[in-house]
């Protein structure tokens, strides 16, 4: 079901948005994903994950500018 709302919300969004924003902020799916590891299951990351996050991070600020 929640695949489904993404889904529909994504379908939404290009509408309002243009397709280039609406990709970066679809593509943040994997740090949802794994905030809810850390949270939940108390899952840590390795230096090198960690600084791949930051590199995406990055990334996003700079395409939305």
């Amino acid at each position: 079901m929640l695949e489904n709302a993404a889904v529909l919300t994504f379908s939404l969004d290009t509408r309002i948005a243009t397709t280039g924003i609406t990709s970066a902020i679809a593509s943040s799916y994997a740090l949802v994903v794994m905030l809810f590891g850390m949270l939940m299951y108390r899952e840590r990351l390795a230096k090198n994950q960690l600084f791949g996050i930051v590199m995406f991070m990055s990334g996003l600020i700079l395409l939305a500018l």
